[in-house]
This record gives structure tokens, sequence and C-alpha cells, in this order.
């Protein structure tokens, strides 16, 4: 056993905090020795140590056993995993229950930030199955913010069901179903966890759920049945009207059935009443919305946006000053508990800061979603120019990845309401997303993809807006490279959507400009697909793209590049912009008229006088005859 007196266990933590660096290395056959090694260490110290130090590599090595791209890579994390959570033979070789704790809380989170489609999810689901025999009650466990830990457990395992990877739903079906026979967690925070799942999903896991708990019921259970038992309740009406007699004469029976039918009819109007999300009311002293004081009046929420003077990219949102003044102008739409977490005593200098206001605002997105409220998009403004705020902030793991949940969810609701950006709306946070999504890494670059994503697929930023508006301003603006190359990309594609409009006349120039100004190869290369993209949306056409952009935009160092590359397309062989003789370009089909005339030219050919001529004509006869 290795020593861990005060002193060396300082050392031995500083020793592993290096080797969790050499996990992402650049060098692929670095990171598995990296790996070992971890292992090593943690199995060569007592159990108490051991479950001290491994908290603090169990997210890296959790991460790189379910990520990484390369097996290897992924079983030797996993092997680090198993030595790390096995006491030392001198003390038995036993599962190490101190450890276990520390992975199954790294597990929680890493699974809460992948998308659940991982390689190595099965290995690692199926590896904490086998030891749950050993694992304290996840029902009793807290979080570092002292939150109850069973609930975070019982959504993130909920989540993985709805993975489209069998092998995942099978094994974290194993993990739950392991997890409630030892009675590590109970049936209602299984049940509790479907509650944030859609109602489709919800059909389809709660049962699974069912079948594990051994028949305990969610509420979303309940809810079926209340709307099975309404459904029952409105075909017996309909069936007593349709019984009703059809004589003009008033009958017993027809006044008797008419009745029922009545009764029934109150009963199912007020039922569904019951169960309508009620609506939020603005003026209502018992609003519990999480955001909005109870007393902001219509007067109040009327109050614009515009007066506020705020930073157009390039330059970051940031600074005392700025803070301050977002923090007047919103104040009156908030509550006092609000107010503090968004705005904190000691300012946001970096993101954790605004840890607190990232969860408030998850609070409140999560409330309006179930009680159909407005107030986000009343005060959307407030909300992007703070998220563009803390997202400018220094960076700080936990802050950052308690913003992007909040905006992932932000995205969801604001696609749920079939809202979208308006230009200004998007140049306020888009731009910033852009960049720190072309320097991230790892899995938050996967996140940053994602709210990327979502906004495009959910129509929160619309394609021209996308292109015309935020990756134009990037191309314009933004110094760094990488976020050029993004902007690039995304405005490509958008012109291959919706046309030159996803670019804009602005947009177009400003391109071509950049075709001659970027130096780096891969920058370059994407200001010309985007040229390439444009100008197969103007058919070739290279004379119309060069009398669109002019000679201020196009210079000939420019022209020279982009007529290369069109030629490298193999497409078509297009004029080129500099000749000084023009000839007709060659197109797919032709017609009867221009295939007689370039017959004529060629019949009625005529010896050149001079070389030169000769070979300016030889051209000529060459393009006829392809055109014939």
């Amino acid at each position: 056993l290795a020593s861990t007196k005060s002193a060396e266990i300082k050392s031995l933590l500083d020793l592993l905090r290096a080797l969790k660096e050499r996990l992402s290395d650049s060098q692929s056959n670095l990171k598995p020795v990296a790996a070992r090694i971890i292992g090593s260490i943690l199995g060569a110290v007592d159990k108490v140590a051991q479950g001290k130090l491994s908290k603090s590599v169990f997210p890296s090595l959790v991460n790189a056993a379910m990520t990484d791209n390369r097996k290897p890579m992924r079983d030797a994390s996993l092997s680090a995993i198993k030595t790390a959570t096995t006491t030392h033979e001198l003390e038995g070789s036993n599962p190490n229950p101190l450890s276990l704790e520390g992975l199954l809380i790294a597990l929680v989170g890493c699974l809460s930030e992948s998308e659940y489609k991982a390689a190595g999810i099965p290995e690692v689901l199926l590896f904490t199955a086998s030891t749950v025999a050993h694992l304290p009650n996840i029902d009793s466990l807290s979080t570092a913010r002292a939150q109850p830990f069973g609930e975070k457990f019982a959504n993130v395992m909920v989540d993985c069901l709805t993975s489209s990877k069998a092998e995942i739903r099978s094994a974290v079906e194993q993990l739950i179903a392991s997890c409630f026979a030892e009675g590590k967690i109970s049936g209602s925070i299984l049940h509790k966890g479907l509650e944030h799942l859609k109602p489709a999903q919800q059909r389809s896991i709660a049962p699974i759920i069912h079948k594990i708990s051994g028949g305990g019921r969610s509420s979303f259970q309940e809810k079926e049945n209340k709307k099975a038992t309404l459904s029952s309740a409105k075909r017996g009406n309909t069936e007593v009207s349709r019984s009703r007699p059809l004589s003009k004469g008033p009958s017993s029976r027809g006044v008797h059935s008419s009745s029922i039918g009545a009764s029934l009819l109150k009963e199912v109007a007020g039922a569904k009443e019951a169960a309508k999300p009620r609506r939020l009311d603005r003026n209502s002293s018992g609003n519990l919305h999480p955001l909005t004081a109870p007393n902001s009046g219509s007067a109040i929420r009327g109050r614009r946006q515009g007066n506020m003077n705020w930073v157009e990219f390039p330059e970051e949102p940031s600074g005392a000053m700025l803070t301050n003044s977002l923090q007047k102008i919103w104040s009156p739409l908030l509550s006092k508990n609000a107010l503090t977490s968004l705005f904190p005593s000691r300012g946001i200098k970096k993101q954790d800061d605004a840890s607190d206001g990232c969860q408030l605002l998850s609070s409140a997105i999560e409330f309006e979603r179930c009680h159909d409220g407005d107030y986000i998009l009343e005060q959307l403004e407030f909300v992007l120019k703070w998220s563009a705020l803390v997202l400018c902030s220094r960076e700080n793991t936990v802050g950052l990845q308690s913003l992007l949940s909040m905006l992932s969810s932000l995205i969801d609701h604001l696609g749920d309401q079939s809202y979208t950006f308006s230009d200004d709306q998007a140049l306020h946070l888009v731009p910033y997303i852009m960049e720190k999504t072309s320097v991230a890494k790892g899995r938050f670059r996967e996140l940053f993809d994602t709210i990327l994503s979502k906004m495009k697929s959910l129509n929160v930023i619309t394609c021209k807006a996308m292109g015309a508006a935020v990756s134009v301003a990037v191309i314009e603006k933004s110094s760094n490279s990488k976020a050029r190359v993004l902007a690039y990309h995304e405005c490509s594609n958008a012109v291959e959507t919706v046309g030159l409009s996803g670019i804009g006349k602005r947009g177009l120039l400003i391109s071509t400009k950049m075709t001659a100004k970027e130096t780096m190869p891969e920058n370059r290369s994407g200001a010309l697909d985007l040229i390439m993209t444009v100008l197969s949306k103007l058919d070739g056409d290279l004379e119309r793209l060069s009398s669109i952009c002019g000679t201020a935009c196009m210079s000939n160092k420019a022209r020279a590049l982009i007529e290369e590359r069109w030629e490298k397309r193999g497409i078509s062989k297009a004029p080129s912009l500099t000749s000084h003789r023009s000839h007709a370009t060659p197109k797919a089909t032709r017609s009867s008229g221009e295939s007689s005339r370039a017959l004529e030219e060629i019949l009625e050919y005529k010896a050149p006088t001079t070389a030169s001529d000769g070979e300016n004509d030889q051209r000529g006869l060459v393009e006829k005859s392809e055109i014939l």
C-alpha cells in the first residue's frame, strides 16, 4: 500500500490531476497509458484514500469510457474504473462503497450531458449494475449543492430509456431493476422521474417502470386513467342522447333520459375544466411563477427594452456597468428572490456566479411548460442578453454546464410555442454561441452543437436569419478564425436551403472580399465553398457575380481564386472573368437555332493569318463543336 499521510496524499492528488489532463491528450496513444496509470495509483492506496482521490478523476474516466472514439481507450478507462472501485488485496479485494458512491455521481453527471448514444455507455452501465449491492442508498444521497440525488438519478435513468440504441436501453433497465431489487431506490422516485418526459415518451416508458417497481402507480398513469374515465362518461352521454325518443309529445321516458344526459354532461364538463392546466393570472396575488413579481402589472410589463444601450457583436457583453444597466431595466419585472439569483451581490465575473440564475430560469421554463404561461416570451429579450453576459464571462465548468442546460430547455420551450427569433434577438446571443462552439472541446462541443441544431430544427431561428444576419456578422467581424470557418459552413447551408436570400447582397460582398483576405487554408477553402454554392444558384454565371460584387469587393486575386475553384469543380467550362473575348457558356440543353448557327460558323471557318489568331480561332472551334 502507498502511504496516504497528509503530505503524501496531496502529492498523489496533484499527480492524478496531471494524469487526468492526459486523458484528453492530442496523442491518442498516450491516453490509454494515462488511464492505466491512474488505475494503478488508485488500486495501491487504502479504501478511505481511494474514495477521496477517485472523486477527482471519475468524471474524466467515465466520460472517456463512454464517449471516446477508440475502443482501446474505452477499455483502458473502464479497467481503471474497476480498479479504482476495488480495495487493495491486503484489504480483501472487495468493492469499495466509498469509491462506488463517487462513481455513481460521476456517471449521472456524464450521462446528463450526453445524448444517450455513445458506444461505451452500455458497458459502464452494466458494470455499475454489477456493483449495486455495495452502493449506498441512492435516496439518501445528496449533490454538492445539498440537493436530493435520488430524483436526479431517476430522471437520468428514465431519459436513458428513451435512447435510440437498444443495448443502452437494455443496460439501463438492468441497472434500474437491480437498484430497486436491492432497495437502493424507491418506486415513488422512479415514477417521479417520468414527469419531465413528454406525454408520448411517458406512454412508452411508464410500463417499463411499472414492471420494475412491481405495480406502483405513477401520476402519469393516474392521469391516463382519469382521461379514460372521462372518455367513457362522454361515450355514455352520447349513447343516452341517441336513445332519446323522437316523438313530438312529452313522455316520462324522454324526460328521464334528458335529465341523465344533462347531469353526465355537467360532470364531464366539470372534470375537463379541472383537468385543464390553469393559465397564470397576471394580477393574482397567488402567482407562484419563479421569475416574475406578483404585482408586476401590464404597465410595467409594457416597457420596451429599446431604452437600453447594448453592445453589438463582436464586442462581448461584460463588466459591471452593463450588468447594472440590465439589472436596472429588468428588476421591475422580477421577484426579489429572482433578482437576487440572477444578479448576485458579488457580480457575474465567472460563469458559476450565475449558476443560481440558470437554475431559476430552468425552473421558470419548466413551470411555464406545465402551466401555459407567457412570461418567458415577454421577457425573452432580457433572458437572451443575460445569457450572452454569462456566456462571455470567465469560463467555469459547472457554470457553463448550467447555462447550456438552461439554454437547451429554453430552445425546446420556444419550439413548443412555435416562436422564432427576430434578427435583433438572434444577434444578441447566437454569434457568441458560434464563437464558443468553434473552440469548445469534448462534451461541451457536443452541447453547443446540439443547441445550434435545435435552434434550426425547431425553427427558433430561420435559415435566412442564420445565414444573412448571424453568419455574415461572424464572417465580417469575428477575429476567431475557427468561428469564421463555422460561419462559412452555416451560411453555405442557408444558401442551399433558401437560396440567395440566405446570404443577401451585403453578405455576398463581404464573403467575396474575405476570399482574398483569408490567409489560413481552411478559412479560404470555407469562403470559396460558400462562393461556389452561390455560383451554383446563379447557374454558374461568373459575369453576373462579377457585376454584383464590382471591383471594390472582387479583387484580381479573388477573381483568380474563384475561377480556379470553379474550374476544379468540373461542372462546366466557365468563361474567364478576365478574358478579352466573350464566348457563349455551354449549357445542359441547346436550342436547334444555336446548334445550327454553331454548325454554320464551323463550316465557314477560314484559315488564320497569324499564329495568335489561329490559336484563338481553334479555341472557338472547339467550343462550337462542344455546343453542337
